[in-house]
């Protein structure tokens, strides 16, 4: 699912967007960002229903995703998006969020992780406000 909550653009249920086709997913983001009235925003990406640490492992180095995930992140820091919170599930070992850190992190719109959807609010509105 992806929604906007305020300034935030909340990306859900990766899970059922892995079953669908990378063009559908790019399109239906395109146009969430695209109705967006806003300068500057954040994207908060869900990844609880990846509990599995071989599971997320394989999400964020299937080859298919790696243009994808690029062409995105230029495309929406040109869009306004100004940093990317991460949400993980609880356990997750540090080595593998320095690795997805590495992956989503990029010069227009910096990459962190939280493990609570709360956690996420909190810093979406604490970075629009310029409290970085």
């Amino acid at each position: 699912m992806i929604v906007w909550e305020g300034n935030s653009l909340v990306v859900t249920l990766f899970r059922a967007w892995a079953k669908t086709s990378v063009s559908d997913y790019f399109l239906a983001y395109q146009s969430m960002v695209n109705h967006h009235p806003h300068r500057e925003w954040v994207k908060i990406i869900d990844f609880t229903d990846y509990v599995e640490t071989s599971d997320l492992l394989g999400l964020l180095y299937a080859e298919e995703l790696k243009q994808i995930r690029k062409d995105i992140a230029e495309w929406s820091v040109k869009r306004g998006m100004i940093r990317q919170v991460i949400i993980l599930a609880p356990g997750i070992p540090e080595d593998v969020i320095e690795q997805l850190i590495q992956i989503y992190d990029n010069s227009g719109a910096p990459a962190e992780t939280v493990t609570s959807r709360h956690d996420a609010n909190v810093r979406a509105e604490e970075v629009l406000r310029g409290h970085d």
